[in-house]
């Protein structure tokens, strides 16, 4: 399982994320696309 809670990320002045939280259970399939369209699944 992965949970995050109120998770920021910002690059200087920019805010990539603001305030998310993701809760995943085991067995679900999870991915993220980051600023250059690559994909990490979890």
């Amino acid at each position: 399982m992965i949970i995050t809670e109120k998770l920021s990320k910002e690059f200087g002045t920019l805010a990539a994320v603001s305030n998310v939280s993701i809760h995943v259970q085991m067995g679900d399939v999870f991915g993220l696309v980051g600023p250059d369209g690559q994909v990490k699944l979890l």
